[in-house]
């Protein structure tokens, strides 16, 4: 017979629940309802409005140095014999398989948490023959790299997916942020985003970011790490809940598995930029 102690039932009985728990966050989240993205034209609204402003990947690019597409062409051009719109074409490819491959692999990920299984809804048809039988032979070792983190991070608990994020009432700069999850080993919030890239640079001895990212280097880490802490910065300022961790978990076929990065806390940078980026539109023409 299990007989328990009244007084340390009642205790128990009394603390929430990590489904009341994740109810709980999702209620304060619920402020960001107010936030949709349109596929068709990669927009947000705020409020049914257009929001009018860069996206957290378009603004975070404003503080990089600018890539000279064409100048760049030309040397690749002048030093393979191909002709400089052969360059770009094959670059524009290789970025619409690398979109593709990575939009396929966030579908089947929103789906595991969601316990759904969700289709894709983008498309292959601009890729070439090469491309889509890279697809399906890369593609089911992302799926299995994934799953084998899902089993191995069981205490990550799923709070939302695919969640729209914003300055709504400041600069109306918005995002899409992967996953917010709760961590029931720590009892704390983090912010995860799912990655697909073929390098995961730390270091770049050739260029910083600009102002005021100056002291970070031009690489994926340092880009990954401003934008993370500026989804962070967004759930801080309209809600009290508080983000403890920001992880990147990158997925990638030729790695023997799934890895894990831990991104340092730059909200101070962060409040920074969106003062750098309202001093900017100061003097921009503002829509009619």
């Amino acid at each position: 017979m299990d007989i328990q102690n009244p007084r340390v039932k009642k205790l128990r009985d009394g603390l929430p629940t990590t489904t009341n728990l994740i109810a709980s966050v999702n209620k304060k989240l619920d402020i960001f309802k107010r936030i949709s993205f349109v596929e068709d034209t990669h927009t947000y609204l705020i409020d049914g409005q257009i929001s009018n402003s860069p996206s957290v990947t378009q603004l975070i690019k404003r503080f990089k140095r600018p890539f000279e597409k064409d100048k760049v062409a030309a040397r690749v051009a002048s030093r393979t014999g191909a002709t400089v719109e052969q360059i770009k074409r094959a670059w524009d490819i290789n970025n619409l398989y690398a979109r593709t491959l990575g939009s396929m692999l966030h579908t089947y990920a929103e789906g595991t948490y969601t316990n759904q299984v969700l289709a894709f809804n983008g498309s292959t048809e601009e890729l070439g023959h090469g491309e889509k039988e890279k697809i399906r032979e890369n593609f089911p070792i992302l799926v299995k790299h994934f799953n084998s983190f899902y089993r191995n991070n069981q205490h990550l608990k799923c709070v939302g997916n695919e969640v729209a994020l914003g300055d709504m009432d400041g600069t109306r700069v918005c995002g899409m942020c992967d996953m917010i999850a709760y961590n029931t080993k720590t009892k704390q919030l983090e912010i995860l985003d799912f990655k697909t890239n073929r390098q995961f640079n730390k270091e770049n001895q050739f260029a910083n970011f600009l102002y005021p990212f100056d002291n970070l280097p031009e690489c994926e880490e340092a880009e990954y790490t401003v934008q993370l802490n500026t989804y962070k910065y967004f759930i801080e300022k309209h809600t009290d809940l508080k983000i403890r961790a920001l992880k990147i978990i990158w997925l990638q076929h030729a790695n023997p598995t799934w890895v894990v990065y831990d991104l340092k806390d730059i909200q101070p940078q962060i409040a920074q930029m969106f003062d750098c980026f309202k001093a900017a539109s100061l003097f921009q023409e503002q829509p009619a």
